[in-house]
């Protein structure tokens, strides 16, 4: 397999068995017919998974090709990445994010939004190893039920929410906040979709220990407005108001 083709993907992860991984930038350790199992162009939160568990297996060879660089090497990037708030500094109606922001980004914008006074606004996708979800603030929701089952209906099968939805279980485990910390907004209700899980898979879930003061005032006006408030966004619906689960590093 030679690199020519492939001038836009310009870091590769190497996975053989579940003790080798190995992440090079493209063309310093990549050589022509190097042979693999699987091929994985994507370096996201699919990609990676799906890597991470192919890899499992002894004696398989995994490559990931992926388009963005490693944060892990760059403080800069790195604290980008790990601190949700920073986030913000590249989101929204400010298409000309910082660059520093553009170095993980992939700098698309959408189209005049006629809801936004025809502005344009910067929608961020993550040009780095972890895709967008190093740009997601660590929140944690699943998807609608109706959209697991709409790929279910276009002939894809085991992909419905009743058949996922046990590997989403499988996937967390679950921290409960500590309610004695929460002291500007009442205690949050456990995620019903969570709470009662046994599971400990690899990402850790819980509820921000410090909640901002105006989330109790916004739950009320959502209340007005006929938007019910729910206790979980992981029980394949995403309509109501409550405290969104972060991922934990």
């Amino acid at each position: 397999m030679a690199p020519g083709p492939y001038h836009l993907l310009t870091y590769i992860l190497l996975a053989s068995g579940a003790r080798s991984r190995t992440f090079v930038p493209l063309g310093k350790r990549w050589q022509e017919n190097n042979t693999f199992d699987y091929i994985i162009v994507g370096g996201g939160t699919a990609g990676l998974v799906l890597a991470n568990r192919l890899s499992e297996t002894e004696g398989i060879k995994v490559v990931v090709v992926e388009a963005g660089g490693d944060y892990e090497g760059d403080p800069l990037k790195k604290a980008i990445v790990d601190i949700p708030g920073l986030d913000a500094e590249g989101a929204g109606a400010d298409i000309t994010a910082p660059a520093n922001m553009l170095s993980i980004d992939w700098g698309f914008s959408t189209v005049p939004q006629k809801a936004f006074a025809n502005r344009s606004i910067h929608y961020e996708r993550g040009k780095v190893v972890g895709g967008s979800s190093t740009r997601n603030f660590q929140i944690y929701q699943r998807g609608t039920a109706s959209s697991y089952d709409s790929w279910a209906a276009l002939g894809n099968e085991g992909w419905d929410w009743k058949s996922l939805k046990p590997y989403f279980e499988k996937s967390v485990k679950y921290q409960p906040p500590d309610n004695s910390l929460r002291r500007l907004a009442r205690p949050t209700p456990p995620d019903e979709a969570l709470a009662e899980s046994q599971t400990r898979g690899p990402l850790s879930l819980s509820v921000a220990p410090f909640p901002q003061a105006f989330g109790p005032f916004m739950i009320g006006a959502l209340k007005e407005l006929g938007i019910p408030e729910v206790t979980t966004f992981n029980n394949g619906t995403l309509r109501g108001g409550t405290s969104s689960l972060r991922l934990l590093c």
